[in-house]
C-alpha cells in the first residue's frame, strides 16, 4: 500500500510539472503572436525580459512547435540587435535556422538579419551568401517583392567586392522582372554604389540623378553623390550633398562618419575652433563605429563556426535533452505500474529504457533522413526555377541581337576583352566559364561565342574567323571533343553552361 501511495505521489508531481510547463508554453505562444503583430507595423516587442523568457521556453518545445520557436528566435534576435548585442542576436538567428521550421517567410527575415550583421562586420562574401539564402526563402514563399530586395542585397555585396559583372547581372535581373517601385529604386542605388566603387563617378552621379527625379530621397543616394563629387574635386557640390545628409533625421553611424569627412574639409565658413570641434566629433564617431565593427565581427565569427558543423548536430543535442525530460516523466508512469510484475515478464526498467532509446534513435534517424530528402528536393526545385529564369533571359537576349543590323559591332567582336565582357554580362559569365576550362584558345572561344549566339551558318563563321568551310567543321568537332560533347549538340551545351 505504501508503494502505491508513493507511486501516485510521483505521478501527481509529474502531472503538475507537465501542467505548469504547458501553461508557460501557451504564454510564450501568446507573446510570439503579439510580437508578430507588432512587426507588421514596424515595431519591436517592448518587453525584452519577457521575450527572452519566451525564447527559452519555446526552446524546450522546439521539436513540437518549430514555427513558434523560429519566430521567437527572430524576435529575440531583433531586440538584441537593437540593444547593440549582435553576437547573441546572431546565435538566436542561427538557432532559428536549426529549428526545422517550414515558415519560409520567417527564415527569409532571419537570413536577411544575419546578412546585415556580416555586412557591418565587413564580411561581404559571407553576407552575400546569407542574403542569397534569404532571397531563396522569400522566393519559396512566393513573395516576389522581398525576393528582389534580397537579390538587390546580393548585388550590393557583390559591388562591395567589386565584382562588376555579377553585380550588374543581379541588378539587370531585378530591372527586367521586378515591378515593385521601391525594389527598382534600390537596385538603381546599388548600381550607383557599384560605379562609385569602380571609380566611375560620373556614372554614379547619373544613377542618383535618375533616382532623385523619381523623388527618391534616402540618405544613401545623397552620400554617394557627395562622395562622387568629392572624388571629382567639385567641392561645392560635395559639401551641399554632405550637409543634406547631416540634416536628415535618420542616418547610420557609417553615413555620419563619411559625410563628416567632407564637411570638415570643404566648408569655408567655419573657423578653426568649429573645425577642431567637428574633427573631434568625427573621431568620436569613428571610435564608436570601431566598437560596433568589433561586435559585429565577433557575431560573424559565430556564424562561421556554426557553418563548420552540420545544422542538425546541435539539434541532436537539444533532442537528447528533450528525450531526457520525456524519460523522467515516463519513469513516473512506469513506477506507477511497477506492481504489475507479471505483465512486465521479468524485464527491468533499465531494459525498457534501452529499448525506448533504440526506438527513439531510429525515429530520429528516420526524421533526419526524411528532412534531408525534402531539402534536396526543394534545392532541386529551386535550381530548376533558377535555370528557367536564366534560360528565359538568354532567349530574350538572343531575340534582341537577332534583330540587330550590326551584331558583330554590338558584341564588340574586334576587341576580345570587351567581347568577353559583353558575353559575361548578357550570358551569365559564359566567356569566363569557357576560359576556366583551360583547354581553349582565344580563337576557339570566339568560335564558341558564334555558336552560342546561333545566328551564323558554318560558312558565315568560317568567313568571320578566316577558316575554310571544311576547316570550320573539323574545328567545331575537335572543340566539342575537348568539351565532352558533339558538334551537333554544341549550341545546347553552351546554353546549359551559361545557365548553370
Amino acid at each position: 500500500m505504501k508503494i502505491r501511495k508513493s507511486h501516485i505521489a510521483l505521478l501527481l508531481c509529474a502531472l503538475l510539472c507537465l501542467s505548469c510547463s504547458h501553461r508557460a508554453l501557451h504564454e510564450a505562444q501568446s507573446v510570439v503572436a503579439e510580437a508578430d503583430s507588432l512587426r507588421t507595423v514596424g515595431q519591436l516587442y517592448p518587453d525584452s525580459t519577457q521575450l527572452a523568457q519566451t525564447y527559452t521556453t519555446l526552446g524546450n518545445w522546439q521539436y513540437f512547435y518549430p514555427d513558434d520557436y523560429a519566430h521567437a528566435c527572430y524576435h529575440y534576435g531583433r531586440i538584441l540587435r537593437n540593444k547593440d548585442n549582435p553576437a547573441e542576436a546572431m546565435q538566436a538567428f542561427i538557432n532559428a535556422t536549426h529549428s526545422r521550421t517550414k515558415d519560409y517567410h520567417i527564415l527569409g527575415r532571419v537570413y536577411s538579419n544575419m546578412g546585415t550583421i556580416c555586412h557591418l562586420a565587413g564580411e561581404f562574401s559571407l553576407s552575400y551568401e546569407m542574403y542569397k539564402q534569404s532571397a531563396d526563402f522569400f522566393l519559396r514563399n512566393a513573395d516576389t517583392t522581398l525576393y528582389y530586395l534580397g537579390v538587390n542585397n546580393m548585388a550590393f555585396e557583390a559591388a562591395e567586392l567589386k565584382k562588376k559583372n555579377l553585380s550588374l547581372t543581379l541588378i539587370q535581373n531585378i530591372q527586367d522582372h521586378c515591378t515593385n517601385d521601391y525594389a527598382l529604386a534600390k537596385s538603381l542605388e546599388t548600381k550607383a554604389e557599384l560605379y562609385r566603387k569602380l571609380e566611375q563617378y560620373d556614372s554614379a552621379i547619373v544613377c542618383i540623378n535618375i533616382l532623385q527625379s523619381m523623388d527618391y530621397q534616402e540618405p544613401a543616394g545623397f552620400l554617394i553623390k557627395a562622395q562622387a563629387f568629392d572624388e571629382l574635386g567639385v567641392a561645392d557640390s560635395a559639401l551641399y550633398y554632405a550637409e543634406s545628409v547631416l540634416a536628415m533625421p535618420y542616418i547610420s553611424i557609417e553615413e555620419r562618419y563619411n559625410v563628416l569627412y567632407i564637411t570638415t574639409h570643404y566648408n569655408p565658413s567655419i573657423d578653426n575652433a568649429e573645425l577642431l570641434q567637428q574633427t573631434s566629433h568625427r573621431a568620436d564617431v569613428g571610435i564608436e563605429m570601431d566598437h560596433k565593427h568589433a561586435k559585429n565581427t565577433k557575431a560573424a565569427e559565430l556564424l562561421n563556426q556554426a557553418l563548420q558543423h552540420k545544422p542538425y548536430q546541435k539539434s541532436m543535442w537539444a533532442l537528447g535533452i528533450s528525450l531526457v525530460i520525456s524519460f523522467l516523466l515516463a519513469a513516473g508512469l512506469i513506477g506507477f505500474f511497477a506492481y504489475k510484475k507479471k505483465e512486465l515478464k521479468g524485464k527491468t526498467i533499465q531494459e525498457l529504457h534501452k529499448q525506448r532509446i533504440i526506438q527513439n534513435n531510429q525515429r530520429v534517424l528516420t526524421e533526419e533522413n526524411d528532412l534531408l530528402k525534402e531539402q534536396n528536393l526543394q534545392l532541386k526545385e529551386q535550381q530548376t526555377r533558377h535555370n528557367e529564369i536564366r534560360l528565359q533571359q538568354i532567349h530574350k537576349n538572343f531575340d534582341i541581337l537577332k534583330h540587330s543590323n550590326n551584331i558583330l559591332g554590338d558584341i564588340n567582336w574586334k576587341n576580345y576583352d570587351k567581347l568577353c565582357d559583353f558575353i559575361n554580362h548578357h550570358f551569365f559569365l559564359c566567356a569566363d566559364k569557357l576560359k576556366a576550362t583551360q583547354v581553349l584558345s582565344e580563337k576557339e572561344i570566339r568560335l564558341l561565342i558564334l555558336v552560342l549566339l546561333g545566328f551564323f551558318t558554318d560558312k558565315q563563321m568560317a568567313e568571320i574567323l578566316y577558316y575554310s568551310n571544311k576547316t570550320i567543321r573539323s574545328t567545331k568537332r575537335n572543340i566539342a571533343i575537348k568539351l565532352g560533347t558533339t558538334s551537333a549538340n554544341l549550341h545546347s551545351w553552351l546554353v546549359d553552361l551559361a545557365i548553370q
